[in-house]
C-alpha cells in the first residue's frame, strides 16, 4: 500500500493513514518526524509513509545539522531496524533537550509504554500511547 504524498504544509499525525498509525514502528517514527520536521518539505520528500524512509538519500540533504541526522537515523531504525544507519549512544545523549525529548517519546511509543512526564510540563497530564 502506498499512502498519498503530502505536497506541502505542516505534517501532523492526524493526516497519517490509520493502518500506518497502527504499526508501532511507524507510529513512533512519525511522532518524531512530525515533532521535529513537520515543516521541512525536503525531509518529507524522502518519507514514503507506510512504505519506507529513504534514509540514505535523506541523510544527504545539505541543510541538515548533525543533530537532525541523528534523529532521522533513529526514526529510520524504528521503521527499518534491519537496514538503517547505526547510531552511537554518545550521539543521542548530546542532542539538545527538545530533540532528545522527541527521541525518548518515540522510544516510549515504540515500546508501547506511557509517555514520559517532563519536569517542565505545567500540569501532570495523563499521557497514554495508543
Amino acid at each position: 500500500m502506498r499512502a498519498a504524498a503530502y505536497d506541502c504544509g505542516m505534517r501532523t499525525l492526524i493526516q497519517m493513514p490509520r493502518d500506518v498509525m497502527s504499526d508501532r514502528g511507524w507510529r513512533a517514527a512519525l511522532v518524531l518526524l512530525c515533532e521535529q520536521f513537520s515543516r521541512d518539505a525536503e525531509v518529507w520528500m524522502f518519507v514514503d509513509v507506510g512504505e519506507r524512509i529513504r534514509w540514505r538519500e535523506l541523510l544527504e540533504l545539505p541543510h541538515l545539522t548533525p543533530h537532525d541526522r541523528v534523529m532521522l537515523a533513529y526514526a529510520a531504525g524504528l521503521v527499518h531496524p534491519e537496514d538503517s544507519p547505526r547510531i552511537e549512544v554518545s550521539d543521542l545523549v548530546t542532542l539538545p533537550d527538545r530533540q532528545l525529548r522527541s527521541v525518548l517519546d518515540s522510544t516510549a511509543i515504540f515500546r508501547a509504554r506511557c509517555l514520559p512526564i517532563w519536569d517542565d510540563e505545567p500540569v501532570r497530564p495523563v499521557r497514554r500511547v495508543g
